[in-house]
């Protein structure tokens, strides 16, 4: 007979791989561990299922609704015209306001709400004050982190970590308890980026140093899609004549991309997949050169020697660009472009996506799209305007499109008036949060069809799938062989040593997983150790919940930084290089704070 605490690590070990690999998304993993808790009897069917009525879940749930609602009404836009003028302004000036700007916003509304709403805006700033988009973005996706550290409501993390002090009878945090260490943390950050950091930031070629709006010629020369567009013709001899566009699956078999068709009518844009090839016609494609003679052998197609096509050549009077970036609640993400029907949709084709600093042209329509990538799109001035209303994609350079409803205002005060009791002890943060989520659609602030199609409900499923693993690792006494197993060889006498053990390897799983998976992982092991070892369970649970925010090392560890990164042409040394002495300064100012709370 296996034992169950044996079982319990399997469970957890085979998740935080399926966590790491993405094999299978992640909230589909979290219901695999309910199931699978279920299904071996480690749990009853109501504990397994208790995560879905935590009320660490139940309260992100409703701050996320609150996110929806500002980002809705125009709330959060209300701070980011402080650097989203048209005026031309200094470094140091921009680094000063977005940070604080994403991190006042964060203390109440989701960090990557957050980056989203202010994401145009600081490209704007940008291209105005002639700065890299690089040496921004970076400091708007740490500043909602640093946000997010000073209340409770400000990240998920938090929330779970109040919630297993209450699960074991425990008195929670209070709305504050976070803020004198993320207050230090968020002023160190600032203090860091306006000195070391500033060197440390990138200078990666920025979208447009002259104007706010790129022009097509810079976006082309930025992706460097000149480097693989090629003319190719159509002859008798050529075995696509008489084919239309989609029977040819050049797209499909070879990874090649139809720009342009011209032929005896004139060029035509992004041509209909029912455009029938024929003689004489010149395609204008982009791809590698290898496809591109695979593709000329299987089909006879004609090609010219040194036959690269410039842009140039058929003007930007008609045909446009414009760089748009995957929203972190797009229901594109993990769809290819083919399979999204992006072309039939809007009427666009999307000639190169930019992922890790990285152009992608051969194949993007089989490519699986991320939260981050920026893609390059191409059309009609009419039909990019389209784009406008996506909430599927966020558009850069372009300003901010005004979603006010009117209610802005009221969106803003009805957050103050549900959270008030909650901060006061009157009632518990969940029934706030859902409480002032029900008031939102009650007076029209959104609708409950809003809620259901932009609520983040992988982060939802998540946590109601973690939690219940973390109750079968307690009552298995899972956690507390993996607190002996990692913890006993440091001396139990001295915390300083065991906070700081506790904090890294909270963060080693963060830059692994993400800054929710982190918490939702150690908070059980932690509070097994703390018992142990006779600490106050409360100050392992603030290191545990410091230490998952402190997600600045990889751009895995939180969505936040994902979402920058194709905007700001990032690579992943880039996070490494900023985040490794802003964790090291982060870890200090915790394990002090801690210790001297002890």
């Amino acid at each position: 007979m296996i034992p169950e605490s044996t079982i319990v690590l399997i469970i957890l070990i085979t998740s935080v791989i399926l966590f790491v690999t993405e094999l299978i998304r992640i909230d589909v993993t979290a219901i695999l561990i309910i199931v699978s808790l279920g299904l071996f009897g480690i749990l009853t069917p109501s504990e397994a299922f208790s995560g879905f009525s935590s009320e660490a879940v139940l309260a992100v749930m409703g701050i996320l609704i609150f996110g929806i609602a500002f980002e809705r009404t125009g709330a959060g836009e209300i701070i980011s015209k402080i650097f989203g003028g048209n005026q031309k302004k200094s470094l140091t000036f921009l680094l000063v306001t977005i940070i604080l700007s994403s991190a006042t916003l964060s203390t109440m509304m989701n960090n990557v709400v957050v980056v989203a709403i202010l994401l145009p805006s600081v490209i704007k700033a940008s291209a105005v004050s002639k700065i890299p988009p690089s040496k921004l973005l970076i400091p708007l996706a740490f500043g909602s982190s640093f946000g997010g550290m000073l209340t409770l409501i400000g990240t998920p993390p938090n929330l779970v970590v109040s919630s297993q002090l209450m699960q074991a009878g425990l008195n929670g945090f209070n709305m504050f308890s976070f803020f004198p260490i993320g207050i230090l943390i968020t002023l160190s950050g600032l203090i860091f980026f306006l000195t070391v950091g500033k060197r440390l930031l990138p200078n990666h070629p920025t979208r447009s140093i002259t104007n706010s709006h790129p022009t097509g010629a810079e976006l082309v020369e930025l992706y460097k899609i000149e480097n693989s567009l090629y003319e190719t013709n159509i002859t008798k001899d050529c075995q696509l004549a008489g084919r239309t566009i989609a029977q040819a699956t050049l797209g499909r078999q070879y990874g090649i991309n139809i720009i342009a068709v011209i032929g005896s009518n004139g060029i035509k844009i992004n041509p209909n997949p029912e455009y029938i090839l024929g003689i004489g016609d010149k395609l204008i494609i982009t791809g590698d050169i290898e496809s591109l003679h695979q593709a000329a052998q299987d089909f006879n197609i004609g090609i010219k020697s040194n036959s690269k096509f410039s842009l140039k050549e058929f003007g930007y009077g008609e045909v446009t660009h414009i760089e748009a970036v995957i929203s972190p609640r797009s229901d594109l993400e993990g769809k290819t472009l083919r399979n999204a029907k992006f072309r039939d949709r809007f009427g666009l084709n999307v000639i190169a996506i930019w992922r890790g600093g990285v152009t992608i042209s051969s194949g993007v329509g089989n490519l699986e799209l991320q939260t981050g990538d920026a893609l390059l799109i191409q059309g009609l001035p009419e039909k990019l305007n389209l784009l406008k209303d996506s909430e599927d994609l966020i558009l850069l350079g372009e300003p901010p499109l005004n979603k006010s409803n009117g209610k802005s205002l009221l969106s803003i005060a009805l957050f103050f008036i549900s959270i008030l009791p909650a901060i006061i002890g009157i009632i518990p943060i969940s029934v706030a949060a859902l409480g002032g989520a029900l008031l939102l659609i009650l007076t029209k602030c959104i609708s409950i069809e809003q809620v259901y199609k932009n609520l983040q409900w992988k982060i939802i499923f998540l946590m109601a799938g973690v939690i219940p693993l973390g109750i079968a690792l307690q009552q298995t006494g899972a956690a507390e062989l993996i607190s002996d197993l990692l913890l006993k060889p440091f001396p139990e006498n001295k915390p300083v040593i065991m906070l700081s053990v506790i904090f890294l390897l909270t963060v080693l799983i963060c830059i692994t997983t993400s800054n929710n998976t982190a918490a939702l992982i150690m908070a059980p092991i932690g509070f097994s150790k703390a018992l142990s070892a006779g600490l106050d369970p409360a100050i392992v649970m603030l290191a545990v919940a410091f230490a998952s925010s402190t997600s600045f090392m990889t751009p895995v560890a939180h969505q936040s930084n994902l979402l920058v990164m194709g905007a700001g042409s990032y690579t992943k040394s880039d996070y490494l290089r900023i985040g490794i002495p802003l964790t090291i300064i982060s870890g200090i100012i915790v394990i002090a704070m801690l210790s001297w709370m002890i």
